[in-house]
């Protein structure tokens, strides 16, 4: 059979993994993502009922819905608001006080949304060469209509969990109930 060419990734993601931060429904919302070095990002916020796979090259979410946005009319908040999405911004990993790699923030604003209707927010990013060869997130935003409640810093863990106990981060909109499972 022919050699098959395995290309390098020239960027991707470390964990955690993209992650939404804070969201308001009034058209903020801001994501925390940690590349594994500099380079440049697109992100977009989308319907969610337009794109059901998401892959670099043969999803309906991929880099020409990221890339070639304008070919996509009306396909989420994006479209009609430069605040609203990242397109080849260029950006640099740095690291925190502790010497950590601290968090790249995609911060979203004047975005319309609609409480009844999913969401979903492609995220890309690469090295500086512009060879389509990096790596390609996806963070669902689900509706909120009908929730009673919802999350405006997504869950995470905290240090390390232990077979008895661990330790998780969030903010809710109200007072309530949570479960973990």
């Amino acid at each position: 059979s022919p050699p098959v060419a395995v290309l390098d990734i020239s960027n991707t993601f470390l964990w955690p993994f993209p992650r939404i931060a804070a969201f308001d429904t009034n058209g903020s919302l801001f994501v925390e993502v940690f590349p594994r070095n500099s380079g440049r990002i697109w992100a977009r916020i989308v319907l969610a009922s337009l794109y059901p796979t998401v892959e670099r090259w043969a999803g309906d979410l991929n880099l020409n819905v990221l890339k070639t946005w304008q070919t996509y009319p009306n396909n989420g908040p994006s479209y009609d608001s430069a605040n609203c999405s990242f397109d080849a911004v260029d950006f640099t990993v740095e690291l925190n006080p502790f010497g950590a790699q601290a968090a790249t923030w995609l911060n979203f604003s004047n975005c319309t949304f609609d409480p009844r209707t999913d969401y979903l927010i492609g995220i890309y990013v690469e090295d500086s060469g512009d060879n389509n060869d990096g790596a390609l997130a996806s963070i669902r935003v689900l509706k909120l209509a009908d929730a009673s409640n919802y999350f405006l810093i997504s869950p995470r863990l905290l240090g390390t969990a232990y077979a008895d106990n661990f330790t998780m981060e969030y903010r809710t909109a109200n007072a309530g109930f949570a479960w973990c499972a």
